[in-house]
């Protein structure tokens, strides 16, 4: 007898999974994504960010993950504005920029050239509810200071 399966008043538990299967072949690819030319604010908000030719539809699973060692810089002039793809969380407060708020210096993705945003950092999994054409950006109001790069794998599956 399967203890483990009783509740205190004798009844089983049962358990569900529900499992999605995703296909095996996904597409997969490397950007080098740079805080100066992929700015927010490169020319002006919003700028044109990475195009990564990256087309997704309705239902697929999009996963995309930074280095966590990977950084830059919103400001050279200063250290404390080095940060991960995460940002500057409780560094300095979040940036808003039109309708949208950011972390500082944050990993950002667009799926529509900038009308929308969603926050990547370094790991995001979505599935996509919308079909677009994936664009990264670094979160910050004034490029022209900014400096580094940081490496970002993107994945695309599409369930079987």
């Amino acid at each position: 007898m399967w203890n483990a399966l009783r509740t205190n008043f004798g009844a089983f538990v049962v358990y569900f999974v529900i499992c999605t299967t995703w296909s095996t072949e996904a597409f997969a690819q490397v950007f080098n994504v740079r805080a100066i030319d992929h700015s927010v604010s490169n020319p002006s908000f919003p700028g044109e960010g990475l195009d990564t030719n990256v087309k997704v539809s309705w239902g697929q699973l999009l996963i995309i993950t930074a280095g966590r060692s990977d950084t830059w810089t919103i400001d050279s002039s200063a250290s404390i504005f080095s940060s991960s793809a995460n940002g500057l969380v409780g560094v300095v407060v979040p940036l808003p920029l039109g309708q949208f708020t950011f972390p500082h210096g944050a990993l950002i993705g667009s799926l529509d050239m900038g009308k929308t945003f969603f926050a990547i950092g370094t790991r995001m999994e979505m599935t996509v509810l919308r079909p677009g054409t994936l664009r990264l950006y670094c979160w910050d109001s004034d490029f022209f200071n900014n400096d580094g790069s940081i490496k970002v794998d993107v994945n695309v599956y599409t369930r079987q």
